[in-house]
């Protein structure tokens, strides 16, 4: 599955053909309803005919629930990363399913569980070294046997979405896609239940322009997000990490950091579960060598910090019920004092407590 969840072509393709687009003129070319399917709208009885038919095979003898299970065995249950590429004149949404050793579940359990890093937790680091290989051989997942005949695909064509993780590393992309699924008109974009956000933000513009793709695209346009898993790769550049705690944060009135606000407004979604992991992956190496130690921990979160940064957001994404929720007493009484005692460890790496 090249290019995801086109309509037109074939309607078992599911796959996201953008023709006709060149660097210059990028508009989507939609495609139209088949025959087979004008021709089965029109004699509703041929749809009742053929599952009777298809009733006589042990697959679809099956209970739905059971059915649904071997569905999801097949095309979903995935991490996907999401990627775009030309090919010549066409603009085409590719993906490749996550090659990280550890869940996002995982993950996130390993970066609270650590009491003695000081900065990050090498572990959870380095999960998705193994993800954007650029290799012609990544692994995709396959939607060819929604092609066995028309019950399957319509039992199963939601599975691709609504069981598959999608994961966006990129604003633009997060943008084209969910626009894509919004206008089909045919509901693919209520089908979505996982999401995964992979932000890199190196200055104020980045964190300005995923506050806008948290807002304007994944929000309105995936309003059935149900989980959220976050991963954010931190740059301590100058003038990215804004307010140094949750509890500054909120004394400004959640302003001071673009990011984190527009992470606060997933708890609009119906959320029932988020993961929140932050890291320094995409730091140089050699800039943090060369770094004074007196002016790291100007541009850096230590571990203490980012730990509070995400239970401070995961609290509040998670408090459906109340749109002006406050973040825990507990995370904002602590987040000054855990910063204070990272910051005086030294090098060697003394336990903390969290």
């Amino acid at each position: 599955m090249r290019c995801l969840y086109t309509k037109g072509t074939s309607p078992y393709t599911l796959q996201l053909n953008v023709t006709n687009m060149t660097r210059a003129d990028s508009m989507m070319k939609l495609g139209s309803r088949t025959h087979d399917d004008v021709q089965l709208a029109l004699n509703p009885n041929a749809t009742t005919a053929i599952a009777q038919h298809n009733s006589s095979t042990s697959l679809l003898k099956l209970p739905p629930e059971i059915k649904n299970k071997i569905y999801e065995l097949l095309c979903g249950g995935q991490l996907l990363h999401l990627d775009q590429c030309w090919i010549g004149d066409t603009l085409q949404f590719t993906h490749e399913i996550c090659q990280a050793g550890l869940s996002e579940q995982a993950a996130d359990d390993l970066f609270n569980a650590d009491t003695t890093a000081q900065w990050f937790v090498g572990a959870v680091e380095t999960r998705h070294s193994g993800c954007f290989t650029n290799s012609e051989h990544i692994e995709k997942i396959s939607t060819s046997f929604l092609a066995t005949c028309r019950q399957v695909y319509n039992e199963a064509r939601h599975i691709p979405y609504s069981t598959n993780t999608f994961g966006f590393s990129k604003t633009s992309i997060l943008d084209r896609f969910s626009n894509h699924l919004e206008n089909l008109g045919s509901g693919q974009h209520l089908e979505i239940r996982r999401v995964f956000l992979d932000i890199t933000t190196r200055a104020f513009n980045e964190e300005r322009l995923w506050q806008v793709a948290i807002t304007q695209y994944l929000i309105p346009r995936l309003p059935a997000v149900q989980r959220i898993s976050i991963n954010l790769n931190q740059w301590y550049h100058a003038g990215v990490i804004g307010c140094r705690t949750p509890a500054e944060f909120e004394a400004r009135h959640r302003s001071g950091n673009y990011l984190m606000s527009g992470l606060l407004e997933l708890r609009k979604l119906p959320l029932n579960r988020a993961t929140f992991v932050i890291s320094d992956a995409e730091i140089l190496w050699d800039r943090r060598a060369k770094m004074s130690a007196d002016l790291i921990p100007q541009y850096r979160w230590t571990l203490a910090e980012k730990k509070v940064w995400a239970r401070y957001v995961k609290d509040i994404i998670l408090q459906k019920d109340n749109q002006h929720a406050t973040p825990s007493t507990t995370a904002v009484e602590k987040d000054t004092v855990a910063g204070k005692m990272a910051l005086g460890l030294e090098s060697s790496g003394k336990e903390q407590a969290d």
